[in-house]
């Protein structure tokens, strides 16, 4: 249940970015914004990794049509 992991630093740095816009700091808001960002795509690709879909294989395969495409 790793896919949980991410959900913690979610929530705090969902307050960071609050906080940091409300009293206008930009460096600290879009350091925020970035890190939930990967917070998400991590609790995205645990989640399905744990239920059996990997979906770097559908990904990496996607890729390789589109070069085959261009080619």
């Amino acid at each position: 249940m790793y896919f949980l992991l991410p959900l913690p630093i979610i929530f705090v740095f969902a307050i960071v970015f609050r906080v940091s816009d409300f009293y206008g700091l930009p460096v600290f808001k879009k350091i925020s914004k970035v890190i939930i960002i990967l917070c998400i795509i991590y609790f995205i690709y645990a989640y399905l990794a744990y239920k059996g879909f990997d979906i770097l294989v559908y990904v990496i395969n996607f890729i390789n049509s589109i070069i085959k495409f261009f080619k």
